[in-house]
C-alpha cells in the first residue's frame, strides 16, 4: 500500500505537502485503475481506504492555477495537474458523487477558471483519465450547507471550507503536527494555519525554505523546532458554523524550551463570506525567552 509507506493519512494527506500528494498519481493511478478493469480491485480498494476524494475537496479551490490549494508542509502553491482529480474521482462512495463532481468541475473541469487547455489535469498525460474515469449521468449538487465545515484527518491535520462556490471561498487550514514521520521532507508545523480566500494567499508557509520568517505559528526565540517532533490534539469539535481545536506543543516546543504551550484555535464562518478566526496561546517557560505571534503573510513570493 503505497499510501501506508509514504505515510499518507486516512484523508490523504503527505507530510510533503499536497503537491506530493499528487504527482506520484501520473504512476500510480493509471496502475489503480488499469488493473481494476482487468478485475483486479486490490489497488483500488487499498486507495479508497484514504479519503482523497474528501482532502481535493476542502483544499484545492477554483483559482487560478497558480493558487489552487491551502498548504500543508514542504508544498507550495500550485497543484500538479497531472491525473490526481480525475483518478480519484471513483474512489468516492456513490452517494457522494454528485457532490465531489461539483467540486471537480469548478475546480478542474467545464466550469474552472482558465482556458480550456489548463482543464482536466493537462500534466504529463493525465487528461485521459478525466475522459475515463468523469461519472456521465450524475447531476453535480453543491455541498454548501451539507459537507461539515470543518473535517480532521488522523495525524492532527484540520481543513476548513465555508463554501464551494467560487476563487473567493474561504479556506483554513491547521496543524497540531501529532505524526511522527520517519522519511522524506518534514517541517515543524505543530500550531501552524494557513488561510486563503478572495482569490488571495493570507497566511501560509513554510514551504521548503524553512527560515525565521517563513512560518505561520509560535515561534520560540526566533525558532519553529525540531522537525522530528511533534504535538498533539488535545480537544476537537466541529461546529455547525466553523469549528475549535485545542493543541498541545508537545515535544516539539519542549525542545524550545517551553515547559508548556497550548494554543487554542477558533473558526467561525459568517454571513456575507466573512470568517472570523481567533487564537488563544498559552506558553510558560521556565527561563526567559521571545514569544512571536508570528503569520507569513502571502507565503512568502506570493
Amino acid at each position: 500500500d503505497v499510501y501506508k509507506r509514504q505515510e499518507y493519512s486516512d484523508l490523504g494527506v503527505s507530510q510533503e505537502g499536497l503537491a506530493y500528494t499528487e504527482y506520484p498519481s501520473q504512476m500510480y493511478w493509471p496502475a489503480v485503475h488499469s488493473a481494476r478493469s482487468c478485475g483486479d480491485e486490490d489497488l483500488f480498494r487499498a486507495a479508497c481506504k484514504h479519503a482523497s476524494w474528501k482532502l481535493g475537496m476542502y483544499t484545492h479551490n477554483f483559482m487560478p492555477h497558480a493558487r489552487k490549494f491551502v498548504q500543508f508542509g514542504v508544498d507550495w502553491s500550485s497543484n500538479c495537474d497531472e491525473g490526481w482529480a480525475s483518478g480519484l474521482l471513483p474512489t468516492a462512495p456513490a452517494e457522494q458523487m454528485p457532490y465531489v463532481l461539483w467540486w471537480y468541475d469548478r475546480h478542474m473541469g467545464l466550469k474552472a477558471p482558465g482556458a480550456l487547455t489548463e482543464r482536466f489535469d493537462k500534466d504529463h498525460g493525465g487528461t485521459f483519465l478525466s475522459a475515463l474515469l468523469y461519472p456521465g449521468g450524475v447531476e453535480p449538487k453543491d455541498p454548501t450547507g451539507v459537507f461539515p465545515p470543518m473535517i480532521q484527518d488522523n495525524q492532527g491535520r484540520f481543513l476548513f471550507r465555508n463554501r464551494w462556490q467560487d476563487a473567493n471561498d474561504i479556506q483554513v487550514t491547521f496543524a497540531a503536527d501529532a505524526h511522527d514521520i520517519p522519511c522524506g521532507w518534514d517541517s515543524p508545523i505543530c500550531f501552524a494555519f494557513n488561510l486563503m480566500g478572495y482569490d488571495t494567499r493570507f497566511f501560509g508557509g513554510p514551504c521548503k525554505g524553512p527560515g525565521p520568517g517563513d512560518y505561520s505559528k509560535l515561534m520560540i526565540d526566533g525558532k519553529a523546532g525540531g522537525a522530528k517532533k511533534t504535538g498533539k490534539v488535545l480537544a476537537a469539535e466541529a461546529l455547525k458554523d466553523g469549528g475549535y481545536i485545542l493543541a498541545d506543543g508537545g515535544a516539539q516546543y519542549a525542545e524550545l524550551g517551553c515547559t508548556s504551550a497550548q494554543r487554542h484555535f477558533l473558526v467561525k464562518f459568517l454571513p456575507s463570506n466573512s470568517a472570523l478566526i481567533a487564537t488563544l496561546d498559552q506558553v510558560t517557560c521556565d527561563k526567559s525567552h521571545t514569544i512571536t505571534w508570528q503569520g507569513n503573510i502571502g507565503a512568502g513570493h506570493e
